[in-house]
């Protein structure tokens, strides 16, 4: 089956069921960006360590600038930037990316992470009812906000306790608190105490995960801190 090569800035490796999400912004020989989200041919998308290394056996990571072989796009009910990845070929490091390549990919349209309104019971404005989103409005974006706070709590759910990691932030004036999924992220917060910690300025992938229980979650998939 022919493909086509996609070389994209990677904005996110986040933690995805028993792999990872991948996605980024296209970079268009026209100058002109497009989101692209890597996905496998599992029933979630979710892509392996052996799908993505690239030859060298390294991971990518948020900032590297890569070719990524893909089959054709992927179909999702809301997911609209979905590409289908090809399993038997390496992906190919570039360079890295400097901030203002990321400063590039950011959202400046003030519009709010999709419809809000709806939240889980440690969550605020961190869901959306499946069967309202669309792919109209894409399912990720970079925003830039002036003040992170990062919790590290226990939840309880009727399936026991847990430490959850979440971001409280106000973007277009609306207040969010979402589930954090970055893994070096995380791993910087889990091997200290429980706590709300003040971050400062940030920049958030946001993605919108797929449906769970009749709702698409709202995720921030990384965490970039400016360098200035």
């Amino acid at each position: 089956m022919p493909g086509y090569t996609k070389t994209i800035l990677c904005l996110a490796n986040s933690y995805k069921t028993s792999g990872r999400c991948l996605a980024g912004v296209e970079i268009c020989p026209d100058g002109t960006l497009q989101w692209i989200r890597p996905v496998s041919a599992r029933e979630h998308g979710e892509i392996s360590e052996q799908e993505r290394m690239y030859a060298d056996g390294t991971d990518p990571r948020v900032g590297d600038i890569l070719e990524v072989p893909l089959l054709r796009p992927s179909r999702h009910p809301f997911q609209s930037e979905n590409h289908l990845i090809d399993p038997h070929r390496h992906w190919v490091f570039s360079r890295r990316a400097v901030e203002r390549d990321i400063q590039r990919c950011q959202d400046h349209s003030g519009r709010p992470l999709w419809r809000n309104g709806s939240s889980s019971t440690y969550g605020k404005n961190d869901r959306v009812r499946e069967n309202i989103a669309t792919p109209n409005e894409g399912s990720l974006r970079l925003i830039k906000v002036d003040q992170l706070e990062v919790r590290l709590e226990v939840e309880t759910t009727r399936h026991g306790s847990k430490r959850k990691l979440r971001g409280a932030f106000v973007h277009a004036g609306v207040q969010y608190i979402l589930g954090i999924t970055d893994p070096p992220f995380r791993k910087r917060y889990f091997i200290g105490p429980d706590g709300r910690y003040q971050i400062g300025p940030a920049y958030l992938c946001i993605s919108l995960g797929d449906p769970l229980g009749g709702f698409a979650y709202k995720l921030i998939a990384t965490v970039i801190l400016p360098q200035n």
